[in-house]
């Protein structure tokens, strides 16, 4: 190669035929590895790391899909029972639908989907349709607004006198059937159960008047009810069973509070003085019953004595007379003697002097003993 005049003389390139320059060439190639070398280690190397990741992936795997098949395990609660969905379809025939407390398995989503309904638990229905609207910490007052009826904000029921009246009931219930209650409607059942509890208030609210419904006959009206929803839930095939209704609160409209206020009132006052009358007619029958039986008792002692005492009497007349017609002399005499005996024996109670008599003789009375007084009744 001619030399590039151009070049500063050090950069100039050497010949590689040049005989000086061969022998420092001859020994980097001596050193550096052949090329078919290189691809082999490379190889090796790669191949290695691939069995490594294989392993790995392997493994994980192995861990996933049992991961997979674990996550189908499910358990089941006292209070509950459970329905498997496999492919869409209740998984299982007959009582094996239905799945008790325990352990279960089954294949995992999305091939499965575990439906669970709470059973032998009573689960509660509230409804506030007949309530105030979004009443909240609001006051009667301020719900009501103006007073008057606005039924964006006032809800309620009509009574059989054309009133009205604010309230909210609970419905008691348990879950009998399972499966009815899971599958056979399309949407919630427990919103279908407040619809039925709406339509059983309603139509009991049309048989009763306000007053009624409110107090004097409060526990028919809320009995009406119950055996309304119990119907209609019976219609419907819900599979619930209904174990009562309960009154959360019931009001009149808040502008008759006042009137309706008065009227218990005088209920009440009407009310205790029935009863004081009652307690006094009943104190005074207890009495005079008491006092006719006292009388009576009296009356019966007295009838035995004097019945006694005449018998006695009888007995000893009927002893004088047998010895009077035997001996009537005697006997008379016998009767005097006792009789004289008798009045000196008995104390001295008075002695008096009448005034004298139109032939001028005095008579002087004695008086013996006492009287036999007549019993007190």
């Amino acid at each position: 190669m001619a030399d590039d005049p151009h070049l500063p003389p050090d950069q100039v390139p050497s010949d590689p035929f040049d005989g000086d320059a061969a022998p420092s060439l001859t020994a980097e190639a001596e050193d550096a590895p052949l090329p078919y070398e290189q691809d082999e280690a490379g190889f090796n190397a790669l191949s290695e790391a691939l069995q490594i990741g294989f392993k790995f992936l392997r493994w994980l795997m192995i861990l996933v899909i049992f991961g997979y098949l674990a996550s189908g395990i499910f358990i089941v609660k006292q209070d509950e029972k459970a329905f498997v969905l496999l492919l869409g379809k209740i998984s299982g025939l007959g009582e094996d639908k239905v799945k008790s407390p325990g352990l279960h398995w089954t294949w995992p989503r999305p091939f499965s989907e575990i439906i669970r309904v709470t059973a032998e638990r009573v689960e509660t229905a509230e409804t506030d349709t007949f309530w105030f609207k979004g009443m909240g910490a609001m006051s009667l007052e301020e719900a009501m607004g103006s007073g008057r009826l606005r039924p964006e904000n006032v809800r309620y029921s009509l009574t059989a006198d054309a009133s009205i009246i604010h309230s909210r009931w609970k419905a008691r219930y348990t879950i009998n059937d399972a499966e009815a209650w899971a599958f056979g409607f399309s949407g919630d059942p427990k919103i279908l159960l407040r619809q039925a509890l709406d339509q059983a208030i309603v139509q009991a609210s049309a048989r009763y008047k306000a007053d009624d419904a409110l107090r004097k006959l409060s526990k028919p009206f809320q009995g009406e009810i119950e055996r309304r929803l119990r119907s209609r839930c019976s219609e419907l095939k819900l599979g619930v069973e209904i174990q009562g209704v309960d009154r959360i609160v019931a009001i009149p409209p808040p502008q008759t509070t006042e009137a309706f206020a008065d009227v218990i009132a005088a209920e009440s006052e009407s009310g205790t003085v029935i009863e004081e009358a009652k307690a006094y007619a009943s104190n005074a029958i207890n009495a005079g019953e008491g006092d006719a039986e006292r009388i009576r008792e009296l009356g019966k002692q007295e009838k035995n004595r004097i019945m006694l005492d005449l018998e006695a009497e009888a007995k000893n007349f009927e002893s004088l007379l047998v010895q009077y017609k035997a001996q009537p002399e005697i006997t008379r005499n016998n009767l005097r003697q006792s009789a004289v005996q008798d009045a000196l024996s008995q104390k001295l109670r008075a002695k008096y002097t009448l005034f004298e008599k139109s032939d001028g003789t005095r008579e002087l009375r004695l008086n013996f003993g006492e009287r036999l007084k007549t019993p007190k009744l």
